[in-house]
Protein backbone atom coordinates (compact mmCIF):
# COMPACT_ATOMS: atom_id res chain seq x y z
CA UNK A 1 0.00 0.00 0.00
CA UNK A 2 2.87 2.27 0.84
CA UNK A 3 4.42 1.74 -2.42
CA UNK A 4 1.08 3.12 -4.15
CA UNK A 5 0.46 5.96 -2.50
CA UNK A 6 4.07 7.13 -3.21
CA UNK A 7 3.76 6.38 -6.65
CA UNK A 8 0.00 8.40 -6.23
CA UNK A 9 1.54 11.46 -5.65
CA UNK A 10 4.27 11.59 -8.37
CA UNK A 11 1.59 11.76 -10.65
CA UNK A 12 -0.32 15.01 -11.65
CA UNK A 13 -4.29 15.29 -11.42
CA UNK A 14 -6.34 18.45 -12.73
CA UNK A 15 -9.52 18.36 -10.81
CA UNK A 16 -12.78 19.42 -12.21
CA UNK A 17 -14.48 21.56 -9.12
CA UNK A 18 -17.55 19.92 -9.32
CA UNK A 19 -15.94 16.24 -9.34
CA UNK A 20 -16.50 14.76 -5.69
CA UNK A 21 -13.23 13.29 -4.02
CA UNK A 22 -13.53 9.62 -1.93
CA UNK A 23 -11.15 8.10 0.26
CA UNK A 24 -9.53 5.29 -1.43
CA UNK A 25 -10.58 1.94 -0.63
CA UNK A 26 -9.15 -0.91 -2.60
CA UNK A 27 -11.42 -3.67 -4.59
CA UNK A 28 -11.77 -6.85 -2.64
CA UNK A 29 -13.77 -9.16 -4.62
CA UNK A 30 -15.06 -10.89 -1.70
CA UNK A 31 -17.44 -7.71 -0.35
CA UNK A 32 -19.62 -8.04 -3.89
CA UNK A 33 -21.30 -11.72 -3.68
CA UNK A 34 -21.94 -12.64 -7.14
CA UNK A 35 -25.72 -12.64 -6.18
CA UNK A 36 -26.10 -8.95 -6.33
CA UNK A 37 -23.38 -7.64 -8.66
CA UNK A 38 -22.16 -7.25 -11.93
CA UNK A 39 -18.38 -6.57 -11.98
CA UNK A 40 -16.91 -5.37 -15.50
CA UNK A 41 -12.93 -4.89 -16.09
CA UNK A 42 -11.50 -3.21 -19.30
CA UNK A 43 -7.66 -2.99 -19.63
CA UNK A 44 -6.46 -0.89 -22.62
CA UNK A 45 -3.00 -0.75 -23.67
CA UNK A 46 -1.36 2.83 -24.03
CA UNK A 47 1.99 3.31 -24.74
CA UNK A 48 4.18 1.84 -21.94
CA UNK A 49 1.03 2.40 -20.11
CA UNK A 50 -1.75 -0.16 -18.87
CA UNK A 51 -5.09 1.61 -18.04
CA UNK A 52 -7.50 -0.66 -16.25
CA UNK A 53 -11.58 0.57 -15.42
CA UNK A 54 -13.38 -1.51 -13.00
CA UNK A 55 -17.16 -1.22 -12.38
CA UNK A 56 -19.38 -3.22 -10.10
CA UNK A 57 -22.92 -2.58 -10.60
CA UNK A 58 -25.67 -2.81 -8.09
CA UNK A 59 -28.56 -5.31 -9.38
CA UNK A 60 -30.67 -5.10 -6.75
CA UNK A 61 -30.66 -0.83 -7.08
CA UNK A 62 -29.58 2.02 -5.00
CA UNK A 63 -28.60 0.63 -1.87
CA UNK A 64 -25.31 1.00 -0.71
CA UNK A 65 -24.69 2.57 -4.50
CA UNK A 66 -25.72 1.98 -8.05
CA UNK A 67 -22.25 2.02 -9.48
CA UNK A 68 -18.97 2.05 -8.18
CA UNK A 69 -15.97 2.31 -10.35
CA UNK A 70 -12.43 2.23 -10.19
CA UNK A 71 -9.68 3.47 -12.97
CA UNK A 72 -5.91 2.68 -12.24
CA UNK A 73 -3.07 3.37 -14.64
CA UNK A 74 -0.29 0.99 -14.62
CA UNK A 75 3.62 1.31 -15.66
CA UNK A 76 5.90 -1.59 -15.78
CA UNK A 77 3.43 -3.41 -13.47
CA UNK A 78 3.46 -1.09 -10.66
CA UNK A 79 0.42 1.71 -10.38
CA UNK A 80 1.06 5.31 -10.45
CA UNK A 81 -1.95 6.59 -10.80
CA UNK A 82 -5.53 5.58 -8.97
CA UNK A 83 -9.45 6.86 -8.84
CA UNK A 84 -12.13 5.72 -6.92
CA UNK A 85 -15.40 6.95 -7.38
CA UNK A 86 -17.37 4.76 -3.96
CA UNK A 87 -21.36 5.62 -5.71
CA UNK A 88 -21.79 6.67 -9.67
CA UNK A 89 -25.80 7.65 -9.15
CA UNK A 90 -28.26 6.43 -11.76
CA UNK A 91 -29.70 8.95 -13.43
CA UNK A 92 -29.95 11.21 -16.62
CA UNK A 93 -29.16 8.80 -19.08
CA UNK A 94 -25.93 6.64 -19.37
CA UNK A 95 -23.82 6.00 -16.02
CA UNK A 96 -20.56 4.64 -15.22
CA UNK A 97 -16.89 4.90 -16.98
CA UNK A 98 -16.83 5.10 -21.24
CA UNK A 99 -14.21 4.43 -23.50
CA UNK A 100 -14.60 5.76 -27.22
CA UNK A 101 -14.20 2.60 -29.61
CA UNK A 102 -11.20 4.37 -30.92
CA UNK A 103 -8.70 7.27 -29.94
CA UNK A 104 -8.82 10.02 -31.22
CA UNK A 105 -4.88 10.53 -30.76
CA UNK A 106 -2.23 8.42 -30.11
CA UNK A 107 -0.95 10.09 -27.63
CA UNK A 108 -3.61 10.95 -25.59
CA UNK A 109 -6.00 8.56 -23.68
CA UNK A 110 -9.52 9.41 -23.46
CA UNK A 111 -12.27 8.69 -21.55
CA UNK A 112 -15.75 9.83 -19.66
CA UNK A 113 -17.75 9.48 -16.93
CA UNK A 114 -21.69 9.96 -16.52
CA UNK A 115 -23.94 9.77 -13.87
CA UNK A 116 -24.75 12.15 -10.88
CA UNK A 117 -25.86 14.68 -13.58
CA UNK A 118 -22.44 15.22 -13.27
CA UNK A 119 -20.30 14.26 -16.40
CA UNK A 120 -16.58 14.41 -16.05
CA UNK A 121 -14.11 14.23 -19.30
CA UNK A 122 -10.96 12.39 -18.19
CA UNK A 123 -7.46 13.27 -20.71
CA UNK A 124 -4.74 10.90 -19.98
CA UNK A 125 -1.13 12.02 -21.50
CA UNK A 126 1.90 9.45 -22.45
CA UNK A 127 3.40 9.99 -19.39
CA UNK A 128 -0.03 8.92 -17.60
CA UNK A 129 -0.51 12.82 -16.13
CA UNK A 130 -4.38 12.84 -15.59
CA UNK A 131 -6.65 15.99 -16.44
CA UNK A 132 -10.33 15.88 -15.14
CA UNK A 133 -12.72 18.15 -16.03
CA UNK A 134 -16.89 19.09 -16.02
CA UNK A 135 -17.53 16.98 -19.29
CA UNK A 136 -19.14 13.90 -21.10
CA UNK A 137 -19.47 12.88 -24.68
CA UNK A 138 -17.03 15.06 -27.01
CA UNK A 139 -15.89 16.15 -30.43
CA UNK A 140 -12.50 16.78 -31.87
CA UNK A 141 -11.38 18.92 -34.48
CA UNK A 142 -10.60 17.78 -38.00
CA UNK A 143 -6.93 18.61 -37.42
CA UNK A 144 -6.87 16.24 -34.15
CA UNK A 145 -5.85 19.04 -32.20
CA UNK A 146 -8.87 20.75 -29.91
CA UNK A 147 -11.23 18.39 -27.76
CA UNK A 148 -14.69 19.88 -27.49
CA UNK A 149 -16.63 18.33 -25.08
CA UNK A 150 -20.19 19.19 -23.83
CA UNK A 151 -21.04 18.85 -19.91
CA UNK A 152 -23.58 16.21 -18.71
CA UNK A 153 -25.16 18.00 -16.51
CA UNK A 154 -28.62 19.39 -15.61
CA UNK A 155 -26.26 22.85 -16.19
CA UNK A 156 -25.11 23.44 -19.26
CA UNK A 157 -21.09 23.70 -19.55
CA UNK A 158 -18.09 22.83 -21.70
CA UNK A 159 -14.41 22.15 -21.57
CA UNK A 160 -12.28 22.82 -24.22
CA UNK A 161 -8.57 21.22 -24.55
CA UNK A 162 -5.69 22.10 -26.89
CA UNK A 163 -3.54 18.36 -27.87
CA UNK A 164 -0.79 20.66 -29.41
CA UNK A 165 0.05 22.84 -26.25
CA UNK A 166 -1.39 20.33 -23.58
CA UNK A 167 -3.51 22.99 -21.76
CA UNK A 168 -7.32 23.18 -21.04
CA UNK A 169 -8.33 26.49 -23.23
CA UNK A 170 -11.49 26.72 -21.57
CA UNK A 171 -13.77 24.77 -18.66
CA UNK A 172 -17.01 26.19 -17.29
CA UNK A 173 -20.80 25.98 -16.62
CA UNK A 174 -22.78 28.20 -19.17
CA UNK A 175 -25.84 29.96 -19.23
CA UNK A 176 -27.19 28.54 -22.31
CA UNK A 177 -27.52 24.96 -23.36
CA UNK A 178 -25.17 23.93 -26.06
CA UNK A 179 -25.13 20.91 -28.87
CA UNK A 180 -23.20 19.42 -31.84
CA UNK A 181 -19.79 20.99 -32.90
CA UNK A 182 -19.32 22.50 -36.22
CA UNK A 183 -16.09 23.84 -38.08
CA UNK A 184 -17.65 26.65 -40.73
CA UNK A 185 -16.21 29.59 -42.16
CA UNK A 186 -12.92 29.38 -40.48
CA UNK A 187 -14.57 28.86 -36.99
CA UNK A 188 -15.82 26.32 -33.84
CA UNK A 189 -19.55 26.73 -34.03
CA UNK A 190 -22.21 25.50 -31.57
CA UNK A 191 -26.13 25.46 -31.42
CA UNK A 192 -27.76 26.95 -28.64
CA UNK A 193 -31.11 25.73 -29.66
CA UNK A 194 -31.87 29.61 -28.83
CA UNK A 195 -34.48 31.54 -31.43
CA UNK A 196 -33.51 35.27 -31.86
CA UNK A 197 -36.46 35.71 -33.97
CA UNK A 198 -38.47 33.72 -36.31
CA UNK A 199 -35.83 34.34 -38.89
CA UNK A 200 -32.40 34.16 -36.92
CA UNK A 201 -30.98 31.95 -34.05
CA UNK A 202 -28.09 32.63 -31.41
CA UNK A 203 -25.09 30.43 -31.91
CA UNK A 204 -21.98 30.77 -29.53
CA UNK A 205 -18.24 30.12 -31.28
CA UNK A 206 -15.19 29.81 -29.55
CA UNK A 207 -12.78 32.61 -29.81
CA UNK A 208 -9.04 30.77 -29.82
CA UNK A 209 -7.12 34.14 -29.40
CA UNK A 210 -8.93 35.07 -26.28
CA UNK A 211 -10.49 31.86 -25.10
CA UNK A 212 -13.58 32.41 -24.80
CA UNK A 213 -17.02 32.66 -26.62
CA UNK A 214 -18.75 34.44 -28.72
CA UNK A 215 -22.74 34.62 -29.61
CA UNK A 216 -23.48 35.69 -33.11
CA UNK A 217 -27.44 35.32 -34.71
CA UNK A 218 -27.90 33.21 -38.13
CA UNK A 219 -30.26 31.65 -39.75
CA UNK A 220 -31.52 28.48 -38.33
CA UNK A 221 -30.07 26.47 -41.19
CA UNK A 222 -26.92 27.96 -41.12
CA UNK A 223 -24.75 25.26 -39.76
CA UNK A 224 -24.33 22.67 -42.17
CA UNK A 225 -23.97 18.80 -41.84
CA UNK A 226 -20.55 18.14 -44.01
CA UNK A 227 -18.63 20.87 -41.17
CA UNK A 228 -19.65 18.27 -37.83
CA UNK A 229 -17.04 17.59 -36.12
CA UNK A 230 -16.96 13.77 -35.26
CA UNK A 231 -18.36 13.44 -31.62
CA UNK A 232 -17.15 10.07 -29.50
CA UNK A 233 -18.41 8.23 -26.78
CA UNK A 234 -22.38 9.84 -28.22
CA UNK A 235 -24.67 9.02 -25.17
CA UNK A 236 -27.38 8.04 -27.22
CA UNK A 237 -25.16 5.18 -29.07
CA UNK A 238 -23.43 3.53 -26.45
CA UNK A 239 -24.57 -0.14 -26.09
CA UNK A 240 -23.54 -0.81 -22.32
CA UNK A 241 -24.84 1.74 -20.85
CA UNK A 242 -25.99 0.79 -17.15
CA UNK A 243 -22.29 0.92 -15.66
CA UNK A 244 -21.07 -1.60 -17.77
CA UNK A 245 -24.62 -3.59 -18.68
CA UNK A 246 -26.14 -3.48 -21.37
CA UNK A 247 -29.69 -1.23 -22.07
CA UNK A 248 -32.03 -3.99 -22.29
CA UNK A 249 -30.40 -6.90 -20.82
CA UNK A 250 -31.49 -10.58 -21.30
CA UNK A 251 -31.18 -11.26 -17.53
CA UNK A 252 -29.36 -9.75 -14.21
CA UNK A 253 -27.56 -12.91 -14.08
CA UNK A 254 -23.90 -11.74 -12.45
CA UNK A 255 -20.95 -12.45 -14.00
CA UNK A 256 -17.58 -11.19 -14.04
CA UNK A 257 -16.40 -9.43 -17.82
CA UNK A 258 -13.13 -8.99 -18.01
CA UNK A 259 -12.40 -7.21 -21.45
CA UNK A 260 -8.67 -6.07 -23.55
CA UNK A 261 -8.59 -3.44 -26.35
Amino acid sequence: MKTILISVLLIMTIPSYGQKVYTFEPFVISDYPKEDYLITTDTFRFGNLLIESRMIRNNSGYNPFSCRAWLTIYKTGNPIYQKYIKDIFAVGACYGLFFPSSQPRKDYFILTKLGDYDGNIFIIDSLGNVTIKIGGEFYISKDNRYLFSNYASDDSGLTIYDFKEGKVLFSSTLGNYISEWYFQDNKYITNSGIPYSKDTTIYYSFDLTANKLVTFRSDPNYLKKANKLNIYNERNSMRDCNCGLERLPDSLQWKIINRQH
